[in-house]
């Protein structure tokens, strides 16, 4: 699957939301799941936590990137245990429209 991940992360009026100077994007959200350092993060496995730091690493680049089904499973499952229903939703709504 090919997702976009320099796709902005909208408001609930869809208006992008605001990061810093610039606006919120899928890869600023996947990499905040995907290399977190909450206590979870830390008790996951090694495997997981390669999986993580690949994928972070495979979507670095941002913009369009292909991605496998599994990777794509393993960030909505992140996403939706890490983050506000907005982004949870806004996230969901890019990343689906690729599958």
């Amino acid at each position: 699957m090919k997702i976009d991940f320099s796709a902005p992360i909208l408001n609930i009026d869809g208006a992008p939301i605001k990061d810093g100077d610039g606006e919120l994007t899928l890869k600023t959200v996947a990499y905040s799941v995907l290399l977190g350092t909450e206590q979870a993060d830390f008790a996951a496995s090694v495997t997981e936590k390669e999986d993580r730091f690949d994928l972070a690493v495979k979507i670095s680049s941002g913009g369009i990137v292909e991605i496998k089904a599994e990777e794509g499973a393993l960030l909505k499952r992140l996403i939706g245990k890490k983050c506000p229903p907005l982004i949870v939703g806004r996230a969901f709504q890019i990343i689906e429209k690729s599958e």
